[in-house]
């Protein structure tokens, strides 16, 4: 497995192996001549004006399509990685064509890209073509474009193949698309031999302007309408004037053997007369443990276990509030303190970290998981009566935790923290210290645990590390108590 090259200081006809003799273009990396199954190219931070046609071999073992945002491995300075249809500049009306076009290939996992777009006709940026494209993932991706001319084109089309799932993950993504419709899944116009799980996940993700998140079309023609069923939208924040999913099948009421599921998501529909949730029959989508903020939350689906619908709870959660007083701002739409999002409630199988990659629970007062993408992290309090060394400390009450940016020098490092819990927190699932890998400055991740029995400072000694240059390093301290009540201190931090 070989590692390839983009960067915007490249030449399509160099080799590709090195940062050095990197390529050009993305669609080089990704045409005939350019990667093979299970290789990794890593492309540079910049701006590439072009449409990429996957033209590879198709790859039977997973390939990386990879956004080096930190330089790590090109060298380039840390900075954005947007594919786009603007290719002239960025004041030039666009060229009206699609991004990425998979073209039946398999096995491709994009990983740190921005995809963005402008368009006034019926245009996919992202389109499987009309084969398959099996084994495909986007993490920690962008879609931001707008569409002006057809409000049900999706970003992502996904085109399905009789009796075959598509493999498809979508996870800890931003969309932020009016007139697109995020996600659309079809297998239109095929009849199936059998239900089958589909084995489609939206998982982490937030939908900002869309018209809808995901689109499911399982089929199926002839008798009796067996389904491409078992679609899965899990821990999203989605903000929309119309259905957040919409399941159809070919206008039949059949219940298929495995039901999509729609789990743990924030929904605001903009549109009171479009559903939240929709499917031609109820039982096609099992709904639980949602908020939902919508005058028409459900047509053909029932209202699960641990949901609310009925405008009870507030909906609570940080817009930058932070910043009118000086402080430092919290992603926008995380819950803020005592909101009802926070421990809502945890699905089975549901994801153990959120959007921003960070641990699920942690939402400081609960052990179940917030809905929606975000947790609420950092949530450490001063404490002036329990501390290791005046004048005061920083707790965590409930399962939570806090990082510190400890800036650091290329000399042998050694990082300390003094920890005490309490016997609410408990000894079963002690706290822990975590100084979290940087690998720009060489720095490797590592995990403490304490050992000592509540009401005890403990200090914690990270093993000696060379940085390779000056930076910053995060120690992220975690309560993981029992209980709400429970709490843990952080004190003393030396390096």
């Amino acid at each position: 497995m070989s590692q390839y090259y983009v960067r915007k200081s490249g030449n399509d006809s160099n080799d590709g192996l090195s940062p050095a003799t990197a390529w050009l273009t993305i669609g080089k990396a990704l045409g005939a001549s350019g990667i093979s199954s299970g290789d990794t190219v890593y492309i540079g931070s910049g701006v590439y004006r072009e449409k990429v046609n996957c033209n590879l071999v198709s790859p039977t073992a997973e390939t990386f399509v990879i956004g080096d945002m930190l330089g790590e491995h090109t060298g380039d300075v840390p900075g954005q990685i947007r594919l786009t249809n603007y290719l002239t500049n960025d004041k030039t009306a666009p060229t009206d064509q699609a991004l990425l076009e998979l073209n039946g290939r398999d096995y491709l996992t994009f990983q740190n890209i921005m995809f963005h777009i402008y368009s006034n006709s019926e245009i996919y940026p992202i389109d499987t073509g009309i084969t398959l494209s099996a084994y495909i993932k986007f993490i920690e991706c962008t879609f931001f474009g707008q569409n002006v001319a057809n409000l049900d084109a999706p970003f992502l089309y996904v085109i399905g193949a009789t009796d075959t799932p598509v493999h498809w993950l979508i996870s800890r993504c931003y969309f932020f698309a009016p007139g697109y419709r995020a996600v659309s899944l079809d297998y239109s116009g095929l009849t199936h031999t059998a239900d089958f799980d589909a084995d489609f996940q939206i998982l982490n993700c937030v939908s900002v302007f869309s018209t809808s998140l995901f689109h499911i079309n399982a089929g199926s023609f002839g008798s009796p309408r067996y389904q491409a069923c078992g679609e899965i939208v899990r821990g999203c924040s989605i903000f929309t004037n119309s259905f957040a999913m919409y399941y159809t099948v070919a206008a039949s009421t059949r219940v298929p053997s495995i039901p999509a599921r729609f789990e743990g998501n924030f929904v605001i529909t903009h549109d009171f007369s479009a559903p939240s949730l929709q499917a031609d029959g109820t039982g096609q989508i099992i709904a639980e443990k949602n908020l939902i903020v919508s005058g028409y939350p459900y047509l053909n689906v029932t209202e699960g276990a641990g949901s609310v619908s009925n405008g009870s709870y507030a909906v609570l959660f940080d817009t930058g509030q932070e910043t009118l007083l000086g402080l430092n701002p919290k992603p926008i739409f995380t819950p803020s303190d005592s909101s009802p999002l926070l421990g809502f409630g945890t699905v089975f199988g549901g994801p153990t970290v959120d959007v921003l990659n960070r641990p699920r629970p942690a939402g400081g007062q609960s052990t179940l998981n917030a809905v929606g993408a975000y947790e609420r992290h950092d949530t450490g309090i001063e404490d002036t009566s329990v501390y290791d060394s005046a004048p005061s400390s920083v707790k965590i009450i409930g399962p939570g935790d806090h990082d510190f940016e400890l800036p650091v020098n290329p000399v042998a490092t050694n990082i300390t923290i003094m920890v005490q819990y309490d016997a609410n927190h408990g000894e079963t699932n002690k706290p822990q210290v975590q100084l979290l890998a940087n690998p720009l400055i060489g720095v490797s991740a590592e995990t403490k645990t304490l050992t000592e029995v509540a009401d005890i400072w403990e200090k914690i000694e990270f093993t000696q590390f060379t940085p390779t240059g000056y930076g910053v390093v995060t120690l992220r301290c975690i309560s993981r108590a029992a209980a709400g009540n429970g709490q843990a201190w952080f004190d003393s931090i030396t390096v």
